[in-house]
């Protein structure tokens, strides 16, 4: 966590070792995604919650917004998150594998699909990017529910 006034890191928080630093020491920094185990984080609406993509595991990881920033628990994706955010209304969150999250109830509730049944994911958040299927990238003009 870091000041945004001063820009100096106050506190290091992670998800429990036991959830990711196994599968990242055997794989390797150079073999996932953006050499990282995750780098996709949002603010729950009401500002209690931190959301943190675990794209070496495809789970988001929940945590307190509270000193101390307890981990309050895991929801599985259906592939790896890059990225997460959550609706204007806060009912939902959106994550790149295409999941979307009814975020009071901590479960993934929809998965898009393209006119042939094949998932449809993101790699872009917000504006203009494509969404991925196993075939050529359609472009969007924005992407998630944002309820």
């Amino acid at each position: 966590m870091a000041d945004v006034a001063t820009g100096r890191v106050v506190q290091h928080v992670e998800a429990p070792a036991g959830l990711w630093k196994a599968k990242w020491a055997r794989l390797g920094w150079d073999k996932v995604p953006h050499g990282t185990p995750g780098h996709g984080i949002a603010l729950a609406n009401d500002e209690t919650q931190v959301w943190v993509v675990d794209g070496i595991n495809d789970y988001l990881r929940i945590f307190a917004n509270a000193e101390g920033y307890r981990f309050l628990g895991s929801i599985r994706m259906t592939a790896s998150p890059g990225w997460i955010t959550l609706g204007l209304g806060g009912r939902y969150a959106d994550a790149s594998s295409g999941d979307v999250v009814d975020v009071k109830n901590r479960r993934v509730v929809s998965q898009p699909k393209d006119e042939f049944g094949r998932r449809i994911g993101s790699r872009e958040q917000g504006g203009a990017g494509p969404l991925l299927t196993l075939g050529s990238p359609l472009w969007v003009a924005a992407t998630g529910t944002f309820d």
